[in-house]
This record gives C-alpha cells, sequence and structure tokens, in this order.
C-alpha cells in the first residue's frame, strides 16, 4: 500500500480581497522568449522577450454577490495587486481584468468567470 499524499491549497487574492468563492484558477506563465532563426543556421538560439502571466478565473457566485465588482474594475481598467498562494509559494504580480462573463441557468447555479493580463511574477517560498 502506498502512503497518503499530502496536497497543497490554492489561494488567490485580489485588490488584497480573498477571493474565498473561486472555485478554479488557471495561471500561464509566458517568459516571452524569442527564437532566433537564421537562414545559414536555422535555429541559432534564443532573446529574451517582453515577458507576462495570464489568469483565467472562474468564481462560485452566492446570493450576496462576490467579494468585489470585477465588471467595473474591467471597464475602469483598475491595476490590481494580486497574491497567490500554492506549492509552498508565494506568487505577487499586478494586473488588469481584460474581459468578464457571468454564466446562470435553470438547476445550475450562477458563476463569474474573468481573465486577467498580468506583470512577470515575482516568486517568493513561505
Amino acid at each position: 500500500m502506498s502512503a497518503l499524499i499530502k496536497y497543497t491549497k490554492f489561494s488567490l487574492f485580489l485588490g488584497g480581497t480573498l477571493l474565498a468563492e473561486a472555485n478554479s484558477v488557471d495561471a500561464t506563465y509566458s517568459p516571452g522568449t524569442q527564437k532566433v532563426i537564421t537562414t545559414e543556421k536555422g535555429l541559432s538560439g534564443f532573446s529574451p522577450g517582453a515577458g507576462e502571466m495570464t489568469l483565467k478565473i472562474d468564481s462560485a457566485m452566492p446570493r450576496a454577490g462576490i467579494e468585489f465588482d470585477y465588471v467595473q474594475a474591467a471597464y475602469d481598467i483598475t491595476i490590481l495587486d494580486v497574491v497567490m498562494f500554492r506549492a509552498g509559494k508565494k506568487v505577487k504580480t499586478k494586473g488588469v481584468i481584460m474581459d468578464a462573463s457571468e454564466q446562470g441557468g435553470a438547476d445550475k447555479p450562477s458563476a463569474a468567470s474573468f481573465s486577467m493580463t498580468c506583470s512577470i511574477p515575482e516568486f517568493s517560498t513561505l
């Protein structure tokens, strides 16, 4: 019999507010690395580019509403502080909500989704 494994919790704070109702967070880290291709050698190496991080957040929508007005923040182009805790690390960045949507219907819970584009994250251990 194999030993049980303890898994880590994923927490996300936007603008200092814990998104307690977030049910999924997809973080994509893009360093912006550019390929250098020449006519004689083909792939010759790599060059640093403009890095970014993108977040896709899906959240349950309680009757009282979610933790902050993500739609207004998107239209106001509010720069939000983002702090994530995952896998024994703290990830800090700043970002803007690029799009937002809401879902609901018969026999299903209401939900909200939004995507953010963020600056290159800073990582630290807990």
